[in-house]
């Protein structure tokens, strides 16, 4: 049996670094450019983030509608905004990252391997029942979980480095050895902070100034399934693969965000191939459902399934059927608790953990 991670920025924010789309907004608008129309564009920005924009989707679904701010002819003067915010990413990413890292502590690593095996743990005790069913039911061969990442940062693979060692779980069948284990490399679906990072929309609908579109360059930039095409990657292939090969898809860390709408109906269209698949849904709320209303918790649970239906075609009542294979865990907090720490320099490390004479004998 595979079961599937897909990664998103919640995961690095969970982990206890601070890369939502918010904060590296309000650092760089601090940055001064020569450029006038770059602080222009910084100022559409901040239109977004006052009517609401606070995820990284909706900056790239801007990106799309920022283009009906240019000329036609101005194209090369948007792209020059586009390369600005790029680079402003990787650079507010790469010293974040640098400044962070795991506690590798042995305990810490097994209550994380634990706790990754216990991947539907968060979901209720019936809806509990059916995936345990479903993993019990495939005791004959072995499983291994995969990780798919939506984000640049490498904050995922140091975490699956850690986890991947060894195995999570082990049991016998027929006489022989199975085990459930971590594959040890992540796919990167969107590159990575040094290698590409394709920051953009979904598809040519999702662009305003179409006549953008006329051009060899700007679809290859903008639209990301486009831009890993033009530079021969294998990113997406990659990803399409695991999912299909896998009977669990968990998405964690992700807003179901527009610009992201491929691997949605992907994952509806791999959902209805077999009565089998099951989706597992871990949702941030600010609102999270109370423990007295059965209603709220209805009311929250289906607006993040009906997200997730309103990227496909499907009519209601396939809908329906669907639906009693896609698990909603609202706000659950236990599946990756390692945390991130900040790194001490030479000399405070030497101070917390000062070296016994005899050892410098």
């Amino acid at each position: 049996m595979n079961i599937t991670f897909l990664i998103g920025n919640g995961f690095d924010i969970a982990a206890g670094i601070d890369t939502s789309y918010k904060s590296f907004y309000k650092w760089y608008c601090k940055q001064p450019s020569e450029k006038q129309h770059i602080e222009d564009f910084k100022e559409m920005i901040a239109k977004d983030i006052e009517n609401g924009g606070e995820y990284w989707s909706d900056f790239e679904w801007g990106l799309g509608r920022y283009t009906e701010k240019f000329l036609p002819e101005a194209v090369d003067v948007y792209l020059d905004c586009y390369d600005d915010a790029q680079q402003g990413i990787v650079h507010y990413l790469n010293d974040l990252c640098k400044e962070y890292e795991y506690d590798s502590d042995k305990d810490a690593i097994k209550t994380a391997k634990s706790s990754i095996g216990a991947y539907y743990d968060g979901t209720s005790p019936a809806k509990k029942r059916i995936i345990q069913q479903l993993v019990n039911a495939d005791k004959a061969s072995s499983s291994e979980i995969h990780f798919i990442s939506f984000n640049y940062t490498d904050i995922l693979d140091r975490y699956v480095k850690l986890i991947s060692e060894g195995y999570l779980q082990t049991w016998k069948y027929s006489n022989s050895d199975r085990f459930l284990k971590v594959h040890s490399s992540v796919i990167h679906v969107h590159g990575f902070l040094n290698n590409y990072p394709i920051l953009g929309v979904n598809d040519k609908s999702q662009i305003a100034n179409q006549a953008f579109l006329e051009g060899a360059v700007f679809p290859n930039v903008l639209i990301k399934p486009q831009g890993v095409t033009s530079l021969g990657e294998l990113w997406h292939e990659q990803a399409e693969t695991v999912i299909a090969q896998s009977q669990i898809v968990c998405v964690y860390g992700m807003s179901l965000g527009a610009t992201d709408a491929k691997w949605w109906r992907q994952l509806v269209e791999w959902l209805k191939a077999s009565n089998s698949r099951h989706i597992i849904i871990f949702w941030h709320s600010k609102d999270a459902p109370n423990t007295i209303s059965i209603r709220n918790r209805m009311m929250a649970e289906n607006e993040v399934i009906n997200k997730f239906f309103s990227y496909s075609n499907l009519d209601i009542s396939t809908q329906d059927v669907l639906k009693s294979r896609i698990h909603v865990c609202i706000n659950y907090e236990k599946l990756f608790p390692l945390r991130l720490v900040k790194k001490q320099d030479d000399a405070v490390a030497a101070l917390s953990h000062p070296v016994e004479r005899a050892d410098i004998l």
